[in-house]
């Protein structure tokens, strides 16, 4: 009987991204209206924000790589900033292990997501009428990963659309680089 039961488990795509299949985004900051301290504005400048030199000025340009993959039935953004990274193929080859993680491990992120964030949902995000949801409910509204976002240390986070448990939110769920599920929560 156990056979039977393997046949139908969902076998997860193993990742080889490499360099060629990322493609270098750079975003302008020059026309960022936002106050920040001096002192944390030059430690932005120093480790993501590069200055980029033209003929009128030097703008503030924010660079990533990026590339889509498809993860849990989602097309999914992966990016990382190439300026922090020393080895652009090593540290590639790192997360191809943490997405072959991620594929094999969705399941117990969505679950750890729901047992942290439904009480929130039941306590203060309920429509006028609504009834409260479950676990189960809540763990089949996560069905769609926005975006992979990863750091120089290899920890990561990513974004589920919340398929409108918090309005329309973004949940984002912060990975350590030893794959410890950190609390999630609800941003933008």
């Amino acid at each position: 009987m156990k056979f039977l039961k393997n046949i139908f488990l969902r076998t997860p795509k193993k990742f080889n991204l490499t360099k060629k299949d990322f493609k270098l985004k750079e975003t302008d900051l020059s026309n960022v209206d936002i106050r920040i301290s001096p002192e944390f504005e030059k430690k932005m400048e120093e480790s993501w924000i590069k200055k980029k030199k033209t003929k009128t000025n030097s703008k503030k340009v924010f660079r990533s790589y990026s590339t889509i993959i498809k993860i849990d039935k989602s097309k999914v953004e992966i990016t990382f900033n190439p300026d922090e990274v020393e080895d652009i193929d090593s540290f590639i080859k790192n997360i191809n292990e943490k997405l072959n993680w991620i594929s094999l491990n969705i399941l117990d992120i969505k679950t750890h997501i729901a047992k942290n964030l439904l009480d929130l949902k039941n306590n203060s995000w309920l429509s006028e009428g609504q009834d409260k949801i479950t676990k189960e409910e809540f763990i089949k509204k996560l069905n769609t990963i926005e975006d992979i976002g990863f750091n120089p240390d290899l920890s990561f986070l990513i974004y589920f659309d919340d398929n409108d448990l918090f309005l329309g939110h973004l949940i984002k769920q912060d990975i350590s680089k030893n794959l410890e599920l950190r609390k999630p929560c609800i941003v933008w």
